[in-house]
């Protein structure tokens, strides 16, 4: 069918979404990246891992992603850009932060990718420690947790944008407190181990559910801003007394940058915490987990050999208590349910009762709604039968083929892999989301859409290497993050506060519903074949360094601290006008 949306409001809704082009867009995201998988894991092992069952899976997601996104901009954007347009207008500022953060929270059930935690979880190697506690018995907790985290971040970020307060001092009171937070955490056996998948956590929810609803709301919360502001405030005249001084509000200008930051920040907190209550309140059976990397390594009261016969019993039950039914298509059905009905009810919740309008176009929207649940029902089908599959089975391949290669030509491979692959997942991840040609334009040509696109993809690049050096070379999380973290914070401190924004941001919108689910099932993979303890930690390795190369390109190419890119300047700028 030709989906084709006549709009009869342009500042809502693109002019032309077809089935064409939304499926072409995913479609460029997916057969890239997959097929380079698949190729090279052809040349380095020998191995075809595009099977039949996989492409069917892979058309699925392709599929799913560009039904959602239909769904997403003809039903749910609208509904949260007109509440960020009347509900500030309505309500106190308390009550509509609250209102926020509960759509933030809610929100997050509805990303596709926040799934990926789940079914990555089924795949890994079963032990008993508190990382398949969480992820394998209280997965609807883990879920919860990380919405809390985006509800925090929402809340924050648009009373940020309302205030029209710098993202810097925001972003050095959640991080550092984070790394304090982290280095705590890993000094326990059990709790070192979910550090990794704490701040994968964060990478995952700024996905194409989250950012366009929210930045929706920032955009309606700006528009309101603009109909209710008064005439320009003078400030003071020039020299010659020929033109007045006026400060001109540019926050416009970069509507929705920093909300993203914060969602990949609160999470990692929120299920840090969540981490550290289930370690105070795990069965009394559960032994601890010791910090060597071996998988067969000892637990405090089990030898190896009792260890892997029972992990063996376990995997087999597991096989003989699956029902294919039960995963398809009726547990997708209902995390589809779960998902998007209670999101739904709660927009138009405030919709009738706090805005108190007709809603235009109920038609229009109630479709959408409704391809939005086909959309992530049909996607969450394709990661289970596609995306999964192949990464679990490409990280199986890649640390087998090293060692049949050698020291050095083995980590060739390892590292020439996780490079590409980053690299050409950014490029499609930012290709569809227009952060390049934004900032060409809000920075007038001097930082262009090809200097962010390369700095951001070398980053998530070298990122993903330093993931994998964590898997198979056992580099410590904890020694990346703090010096990654602490070289982004310095960085921060001295560009200028828009591009600042936006590296930050850049970080998150590059960890889209293509690239986690492979990077999570890839890093299972490993860490199944290679025996470490778990496969997490890729993502928050792929998530700073962006950070850095974007600052540094920023800075090389903009300056340090110039005034004169007021342009970009979150606080407003003082210009001339005659």
């Amino acid at each position: 069918l030709e989906l084709v949306v006549q709009v009869e409001n342009a500042d809502d809704l693109p002019v032309d979404l077809n089935a064409a082009a939304l499926l072409t867009e995913f479609a460029r995201a997916v057969v890239p990246l997959y097929l380079f998988v698949s190729i090279y894991c052809q040349a380095i092992g020998g191995v075809w891992v595009l099977q039949i069952d996989v492409v069917l899976g892979l058309i699925c997601v392709v599929v799913g992603l560009a039904t959602f996104k239909y769904g997403l901009m003809t039903g749910l954007m609208p509904l949260g850009r007109t509440i960020g347009r009347r509900l500030p207008l309505r309500v106190s500022s308390l009550l509509f932060y609250g209102v926020t953060g509960v759509l933030g929270l809610l929100i997050t059930f509805a990303e596709p990718g926040v799934n990926s935690l789940q079914l990555v979880g089924h795949v890994m190697r079963k032990r008993r420690s508190l990382l398949q506690l969480i992820l394998r018995r209280h997965p609807f907790q883990l879920l919860a947790a990380i919405a809390v985290g985006v509800g925090l971040a929402a809340s924050i970020g648009v009373m940020r944008l309302q205030r029209k307060w710098s993202i810097k001092p925001i972003v050095f009171c959640i991080t550092i407190p984070l790394l304090v937070f982290s280095a705590l955490c890993a000094l326990d056996t059990q709790l070192a181990e979910v550090v990794g998948v704490c701040w994968d956590s964060g990478a995952i929810t700024t996905g194409p559910a989250t950012v366009p609803i929210v930045v929706a709301l920032g955009l309606g919360i700006a528009h309101s801003a603009r109909e209710t502001a008064a005439a320009p405030e003078v400030i003071g005249r020039s020299a010659s007394g020929t033109s007045v001084i006026i400060k001109r509000d540019t926050a416009t200008d970069l509507e929705g940058f920093g909300i993203v930051t914060l969602a990949s920040l609160f999470p990692v907190f929120t299920v840090m915490a969540l981490s550290c209550i289930m370690r105070v309140l795990q069965p009394v059976g559960m032994a601890p987990v010791g910090s060597a990397t071996g998988l067969l390594r000892l637990l405090s009261d089990t030898t190896a050999q009792e260890f892997q016969e029972e992990t063996l019993v376990e995997e087999v039950e597991a096989e003989l208590d699956f029902d294919w039914w039960e995963e398809f298509p009726v547990l997708q059905a209902i995390e589809s349910l779960r998902a998007v009905v209670p999101l739904t009810m709660f927009l138009f919740a405030v919709q009738y009762l706090l805005i108190r309008e007709p809603l235009p176009q109920c038609r229009r929207i109630a479709g959408g709604i409704v391809a939005v649940l086909l959309g992530l029902f049909v996607f969450n089908t394709g990661l289970l039968f596609g995306s999964i599959p192949l990464g679990k089975a490409a990280g199986e391949i890649l640390p087998l083929a090293a060692k049949q290669h050698g020291r050095v030509a083995g980590a060739a491979i390892v590292f020439v892999f996780a490079f590409v692959a980053g690299f050409i997942a950014t490029i499609v991840d930012l290709e569809p989301c227009g952060l390049g040609e934004t900032v060409e334009q809000l920075t007038r040509g001097k930082f262009t859409k090809r200097h962010l696109f390369a700095s951001v993809a070398g980053g998530v690049g070298v990122g993903i290497i330093l993931g994998f050096c964590k898997l198979l070379y056992h580099l410590d999380l904890m020694f990346v993050l703090p010096i990654g973290y602490g070289v982004a914070l310095s960085l921060t401190a001295v560009c200028d506060d828009g591009l600042a924004t936006v590296a930050w941001d850049s970080a998150g919108v590059t960890t889209g519903p293509v690239t986690v689910p492979l990077v999570l099932s890839v890093g299972a993979g490993v860490a199944n074949v290679a025996g470490i303890k778990d496969g997490f930690g890729i993502l928050a390795c792929a998530s700073v360094c962006p950070i850095i190369s974007v600052l540094l390109v920023a800075i090389w190419k903009v300056g340090v601290h110039l005034p004169d890119v007021s342009l970009i300047r979150s606080k407003g700028a003082a210009v001339p006008v005659d």
